[in-house]
């Protein structure tokens, strides 16, 4: 196999949670019978880019949909992490308000919930995590949840105090419920973030912040 190949193996290999350099290496280093270097991989990894099979987002690499077709083999099973259940309940605030929540209004519920705006990789990993788990669904721009996301809550609000870092914490516990939560079997990075569209959508955040304080 040329390190090309192994490089994307590799890649298959971790389709569902993403790959970053040192990942990459660890892999390779008891795959390849000829040494490479970190250099070498980035350099395999950018041609993979190139070719519309991979995308860059903060410090790790995902297959595109055309790169996932191509993925073959085992592969490990991705786990809810943290910022999913931070990403869900603020889009689950802003829904009570809009059909359509956009960036920015995940992005004010995010920062309501936990005094913090969710960085690039946390917003990329928990949307593609969360609509690979049908918790929510893309719409002209925008997300929506899904009745399966509205049923969660409503059993969280059951069962702890409706306070937000309650609802944070059962809506966390609660997807990795071996009854009744979510099995996230495999993740589809359908939904694409970069940079821009995360500082743009602060702007429009800080914007809408600035003539609310205006107004009172």
């Amino acid at each position: 196999m040329t390190h090309d190949d192994l490089v994307f193996e590799a890649l298959a290999y971790r389709r569902n949670v993403g790959t970053s350099l040192s990942d990459l290496r660890k892999y390779l280093q008891f795959r390849e019978l000829t040494s490479h270097t970190a250099e070498d991989d980035l350099e395999a990894l950018r041609r993979f880019e190139d070719a519309g099979k991979l995308v860059e987002v903060s410090e790790k690499w995902f297959l595109t949909p055309d790169g996932y077709k191509q993925a073959k083999g085992r592969a490990l099973k991705p786990e809810w992490q943290w910022e999913d259940a931070w990403t869900l309940l603020a889009l689950l605030y802003s829904s009570r308000e809009k059909d359509l929540c956009k960036l920015e209004h995940i992005i004010a519920a995010a920062d309501h919930i936990n005094h913090a705006i969710p960085m690039l990789e946390e917003l990329h990993g928990a949307l593609n995590r969360l609509a690979s788990g049908r918790l929510i669904r893309t719409r002209r721009g925008g997300f929506v949840v899904t009745e399966r996301a509205l049923e969660l809550l409503s059993k969280v609000n059951a069962s702890v105090r409706r306070r937000v870092l309650d609802q944070l914490d059962g809506l966390r516990r609660i997807m990795d419920c071996p009854c009744c939560g979510v099995n996230l079997k495999s993740v589809r990075w359908r939904i694409s973030l970069d940079e821009d569209m995360l500082v743009q959508a602060e702007e429009a955040y800080r914007e809408w912040s600035a003539e609310t304080l205006k107004r009172h």
